[in-house]
């Protein structure tokens, strides 16, 4: 992997790690009160249109602040991603926040892998950050879990 493609990971891992702690702690006070799941039948509680919109902002201005390049992509894959794995949950039936190893420490970095090729952009060594992906998430996820912020470890 070249130092410029891993450069492409960080609006993404930036944006993942702080939705948690905005929408769990309402950080942003009166949005809160207004926000509502996209759709609970398909997506459950926590797909809200508030994460959706930070999705959006997160990732599309982080890669305008990094590369000063406007793309929509790989912020709509990364929302894909995270619509699709809990619709792809609620289809099996599973709990809300379950876990559905893989697919909850993958389903916004496969997404925005794809938004990223939609723009030009070239990712060598896709699996390679597949891997430090997985492994970075999960780790992240256990942290949060022993100092407080998550309720469940994956």
């Amino acid at each position: 992997m070249q130092p410029s493609d891993a450069l492409l990971l960080i609006p993404l891992y930036i944006t993942n790690a702080a939705l948690l702690p905005i929408m769990r702690f309402r950080l942003l006070g009166f949005l809160h009160q207004a926000d509502r799941p996209v759709s609970e039948a398909l997506f459950g509680k926590n797909r809200t249109w508030l994460g959706l919109i930070l999705i959006i902002l997160g990732v599309s201005g982080g890669y305008f602040l990094l590369f000063n390049r406007w793309c929509f992509f790989p912020a709509a894959g990364f929302a894909a991603g995270v619509h699709a794995s809990s619709l792809v949950k609620r289809r099996l039936r599973m709990k809300e926040s379950q876990p559905f190893p893989f697919l909850d420490q993958l389903d916004f970095f496969a997404g925005a892998a794809i938004g990223l090729g939609m723009c030009g952009w070239h990712f060598a060594d896709l699996a390679l950050a597949a891997v430090l992906t997985f492994l970075a998430h999960l780790s992240a996820n256990i942290a949060a879990y022993r100092i407080g912020i998550k309720d469940t470890w994956w």
